[in-house]
């Protein structure tokens, strides 16, 4: 008998309730805790226990599996039907691939004999245990004040992200039953943190006065990348739910370095992706400029937002914004003189350490050159080492035909791209 609807919506709900406990959590949970089934209900059909996982300690990928026994016992005097679901989060940067866990089930005793298996969606795991030769939603019969168990092993295979550092797997059963869940540490090193992404540079973009932006990308989930990183630039109004006038009638360019010059990007394409080796600390920056092609609107100027979107699928990578005054005439004044003097002078990047951080000044500096500047697209900054290179160096040309293209909010709104010739 196949499982119901609800069940995955309660699967969803408890998935949700588990994320946000362990990262609100004030220390790590160490493999064989559990959130304990409590007690069953006096109605509830079916009560649902989890025993204590062993050997008790950190999963590591690639190492052995731990097991622990599920107990499902029918408190009625009638057979019941008991579909149970299985799967995991992680609150790390990445999201789990499906080969990154080992899953089985094997019944206990008098329990029939059974399957298992597990998959991902959305970023997370989703499986099942069945009848043996059955498939995901698929029951056992559990007849009246009976009890079935199951022993189950999870083990983490060398493909799980190093930056994840631990999982909540659950056990959710159909309608009338309890459920629980365990918290496994996994690996060895302080992971889960998020890649952070910072907007510096120039504030406004007029006629002749195009905004130099560098975007800091920092890693800061405790490993390497492990995976490669695209970030998309979108152009959108402040007010998503005010008039779109000034965001359809202004036209703007945006650029990125490639070691040798800036150089635009076909509309739905993405940054030059990141080395999937950017170390732990390291922060990578992109030169991107803008300039302002056509400028329709009545009023003499008005801001737009300026977004940087992670398109790698690490949910929990931070997006960056930053908000651009657009005029229709050529500044002069303070806020000329404002943007200029953001211009010239360096703008620290996201860096642990003083000594990274001076490191990091180096390509925020010049941001408006008379001269094809020799830095490349991207460089990291490690934790106290020089700047290295992960993209196209000023000797390439592979990156050259790469760029960024501008997307406007809403499906029906895109902010008008113009591809002119390289800037000489």
């Amino acid at each position: 008998m196949k499982g119901t609807a609800a069940m995955s919506a309660r699967r969803r709900t408890l998935v949700a309730t588990a994320v946000a406990l362990a990262a609100t959590a004030t220390a790590v949970l160490s493999a064989g805790t559990a959130n304990a089934s409590a007690p069953a209900p006096a109605t509830s059909n079916v009560s649902v226990t989890l025993g204590t996982p062993a050997p008790v300690g950190a999963l590591l990928p690639g190492g052995a599996a731990e097991t622990f026994t599920v107990t499902a016992t029918n408190n009625t005097a009638t057979a019941r039907e008991f579909t149970a679901e299985v799967g995991g989060s992680s609150t790390g940067a990445l999201p789990l691939p499906a080969d990154g866990v080992v899953f089985g089930a094997t019944a206990i005793g008098g329990t029939p004999a059974t399957g298992g298996s597990l998959n991902t969606q959305d970023g997370d795991l989703l499986g099942a245990f069945y009848p043996a030769g059955g498939s995901f939603g698929d029951s056992f019969t559990l007849p009246a004040h009976a009890t079935y168990s199951w022993k189950l092993s999870l083990a983490a295979t060398k493909a799980w992200p190093l930056n994840d550092g631990d999982l909540t797997f659950f056990v959710d059963a159909n309608q009338g039953s309890t459920s629980g869940t365990l918290d496994f540490k996994v690996g060895d090193g302080d992971t889960g943190g998020p890649v952070a992404q910072t907007f510096n540079g120039d504030s406004t973009v007029a006629p002749g006065q195009p905004a130099y932006e560098y975007l800091d990308v920092t890693n800061n989930t405790g490993a390497t990348l492990g995976k490669g990183w695209a970030d998309h630039l979108v152009v959108t109004q402040l007010d998503p739910n005010g008039p779109r006038t000034f965001v359809n009638q202004v036209t703007l360019e945006t650029d990125v370095w490639n070691g040798r010059a800036y150089v635009p990007v076909p509309a739905g394409e993405s940054l030059p992706p990141l080395s999937k080796d950017l170390a732990p600390g390291a922060t990578a920056v992109y030169r991107i400029r803008v300039d302002l092609v056509t400028y329709a609107a009545t009023t003499e100027r008005g801001r737009l937002r300026l977004d940087a979107f992670d398109m790698s699928g690490m949910g929990s990578a931070d997006s960056a914004s930053k908000v651009l005054l657009i005029s229709r005439d050529p500044l002069t004044g303070p806020q000329a003189s404002a943007s200029a003097s953001a211009s010239s002078v360096a703008s620290p990047s996201a860096s642990p350490s003083a000594s990274a951080s001076a490191s990091a000044a180096a390509p925020h500096a010049s941001a408006t050159p008379t001269a094809a500047p020799s830095t490349p697209i991207v460089t990291t900054v490690d934790t106290g080492a020089d700047l290295a290179e992960t993209g196209g160096g000023s000797g390439t040309g592979t990156l050259a035909a790469v760029a960024l293209a501008l997307l406007a909010a809403g499906s029906s709104v895109v902010v008008a791209l113009k591809l002119r010739a390289r800037r000489r």
